[in-house]
């Protein structure tokens, strides 16, 4: 997987992690200390559809400004975007 963002503000949350992983999926990584639980799940699933309902460009606003922090800002946002052009609408 490659991190591309980290404490993204969503709606009325903020998410701990979002990667790619193989096969241009996205993925949302929520931390929690101890077991998962039914709400710390349903945080994770509420942070996903979140995303799906922003558009391309919101994304990629939210996730731009750190992208430096997490390695080759150039090489990640090329990325990115890659990623985000081929999403459905």
């Amino acid at each position: 997987m490659t991190l591309v963002g980290r404490q993204i503000s969503i709606h009325d949350g903020r998410l701990d992690l979002l990667a790619t992983a193989p096969r241009d999926r996205w993925v949302v990584i929520e931390i929690k200390a101890g077991r998962l639980d039914a709400g710390s799940l349903g945080q994770a699933l509420y942070y996903a559809s979140s995303l799906v309902h922003l558009a391309g460009n919101d994304v990629f606003e939210k996730l731009q400004p750190g992208l430096g922090k997490l390695g080759d800002a150039e090489m990640l946002s090329a990325r990115v975007k890659e990623l985000l052009d081929g999403e459905d609408d």
